[in-house]
């Protein structure tokens, strides 16, 4: 085997070591985080309140900072019909991002659900609910049931980019060193 093709073997084996150690660090995928569920802080009318008046808006405040594009909250009344003016969301007014708002038309006496789902910035996810009343409306009392969580959407995170970035660091590296070995070879 000449020199110049064991050189290039040298480079190819350099190479391979490289890809096969990002993807290794790609599927070790990033490093465990403890699960956790937001906490409600507050809500605008409070969990279970009794109103003589339909609210104009209802909102919620808490812990954390919100993913603004993937959490939602929506007003139904007891037959599960939509009725808030479907602009809920994160109140971007809130400079922490912690809150949501949605505003309502005016309401009739009856009960009321606000179920909300919230995407925190490390993509964890986490549904709730609460109901209200307006006017002599008696209130809601089956249990609210609010489905599992969806798993949040592949979002690019911090860790993510942390992994890419090693990896491929580690990738160039091992090609620097290899060509170094070669040049050194030759």
């Amino acid at each position: 085997m000449s020199a110049e093709t064991r050189n290039a073997t040298k480079l190819v084996a350099a190479v391979v070591l490289a890809v096969v150690w990002a993807a290794l660090a790609l599927s070790l995928g990033t490093p465990a985080a403890s699960a956790h569920n937001v906490v409600v802080e507050r809500t605008e009318p409070e969990t279970g309140a009794a109103l003589k008046r339909g609210p104009a808006q209802v909102a919620i405040m808490f812990n954390e900072e919100l993913d603004t594009h993937l959490s939602t909250i929506k007003v139904f009344d007891a037959d599960g019909q939509r009725v808030d003016l479907k602009d809920g969301g994160v109140d971007l007014t809130d400079p922490d991002h912690a809150s949501m708002i949605v505003h309502l038309p005016e309401l009739a006496e009856a009960a009321y659900i606000v179920r909300w789902h919230v995407v925190l910035d490390d993509g964890d996810a986490t549904d709730g609910a609460f109901t209200f009343t307006v006017g002599n409306a008696a209130p809601i009392t089956e249990p609210l049931t609010v489905a599992a969580p969806a798993p949040a959407p592949a979002l690019i995170t911090a860790n993510t980019t942390l992994w890419f970035g090693t990896a491929a660091v580690a990738a160039c590296l091992v090609l620097a060193l290899g060509l170094l070995w070669r040049r050194r070879s030759a």
